[in-house]
């Protein structure tokens, strides 16, 4: 049997994980908003 610190342990790791994924997704995505913005001539910019 774990031991509760061993279970806590490992689901912090697994959060952790989780988390990290999710950010560098959320990066990613703004990197790809930016290349989309940049690629816009200067008039569409103001035609959202």
């Amino acid at each position: 049997m774990e031991s509760v610190e061993e279970r806590l342990g490992e689901r912090l790791k697994s959060h952790d994980e989780l988390l990290m994924q999710t950010i560098r997704e959320q990066q990613e995505t703004k990197k790809m908003l930016v290349a989309a913005q940049e690629k816009r001539k200067w008039w569409q910019f103001w035609s959202k």
